[in-house]
């Protein structure tokens, strides 16, 4: 008997908090805004945490799932437009690199001019001016690449000097040339001459983003001096 009346309140427990449809714990009453309404002077709440590799094999994941990742890079992930992102405090702030010195290219073969860090699951707007001059001579054809050491597709494609370049794939095999895209750079002896390049780019892995800079196969003769003050400005927008 006393079973059955056991059994008879638990069950009318249940139909009551069930009727309520809101939940609280550690407060006597929820918000009336809120399903659930966890109230904790000294504690927190714990998600479900897990490495990536368990997080992307994750089937089916509902927008607006939370999960905490266990390895780099560490922090919350939501999922959320169909791309896991994670949550960061300063994941707001654009990423500014500008260079301090002058640098002289002073042949054919590609080299770092300026480098930018990316995270993944991201999409950035990029911006940068890369200021540079002729040393000496009648003519100093300059030439690009755009290289990115992890994966990453542009968004809207890039708008590069004064022309618009379609949808491209950047990796670490340079796919953005401007030789290879009969792009014409041509610095003069005035240090304001400038490379400008901007897009949107979408990260699918972290990696470095980098600007490389050679003399274009037309000049043989002529140096470049990419000059302090040339940039690289990374904004995310997620």
């Amino acid at each position: 008997m006393k079973l059955i009346q056991r059994l008879l309140f638990l069950f009318l427990l249940i139909a009551a908090v069930s009727a309520r449809a809101q939940v609280a714990i550690g407060i006597a009453a929820p918000a009336a805004s809120a399903q659930l309404d966890i109230t904790s002077p000294n504690k927190g709440l714990l998600i479900p945490r897990m490495a990536a590799s368990s997080r992307t094999g994750i089937a089916s994941p509902a927008e607006g799932l939370l999960v905490y990742q266990t390895d780099a890079p560490i922090g919350i992930y939501v999922f959320k437009a169909g791309v896991w992102t994670l949550l960061s405090a300063g994941v707001s702030n654009p990423t500014l690199v500008v260079r301090t010195t002058n640098m002289i290219i002073n042949s054919g073969v590609y080299v770092d001019v300026i480098s930018i860090n990316l995270e993944a699951n991201k999409t950035y707007l990029i911006e940068s001016v890369v200021l540079g001059q002729r040393v000496g001579g009648v003519s100093a054809h300059g030439t690009f690449q755009l290289v990115y050491s992890g994966s990453a597709t542009t968004e809207f494609g890039f708008f590069v000097s004064a022309n618009q370049l379609p949808d491209i794939t950047i990796d670490a095999t340079p796919s953005f040339d401007l030789e290879a895209n009969v792009i014409t750079t041509n610095f003069t002896t005035t240090p304001a001459n400038k490379y400008e390049l901007r897009g949107y780019l979408r990260t699918t892995t972290a990696g470095t983003l980098t600007i490389r800079g050679a003399r274009a196969a037309a000049n043989t003769t002529v140096d470049l001096n990419v000059r302090e003050g040339t940039y690289f400005l990374a904004s995310p927008l997620n």
